[in-house]
């Protein structure tokens, strides 16, 4: 497990060491959760990616998923729904 705090350097850490998941929050400093997706999809990843967050509307979901998002967990959250949505969409 990798942690970074903001999308810049989330963006130098997956360079460094390329992940099988990445969970990001949707508002983050310095490049949104959004902009790190662009980002790594310009650069050709194809890393199961994943948000984190508190957005919830439709529009965002439409933004998320028109990047390459597998999923949103929306927050609050409780474990087992964690759960659910890592073992739905990590095995499609």
């Amino acid at each position: 497990v990798l942690q970074a705090s903001d999308g810049n350097e989330a963006l130098d850490v997956i360079h460094k060491t390329p992940p099988d998941l990445i969970l990001s929050d949707w508002n983050m400093p310095n490049k949104s959760g959004l902009e790190l997706l662009e980002a790594l999809n310009e650069e050709g990843y194809t890393i199961t990616f994943g948000f984190v967050t508190t957005e919830a509307t439709a529009e965002m979901r439409a933004k998320a998923a028109l990047a390459g998002a597998k999923f949103i967990i929306n927050k609050p959250f409780t474990a087992d729904m964690f759960a659910k949505t890592l073992t739905l969409f990590i095995k499609s």
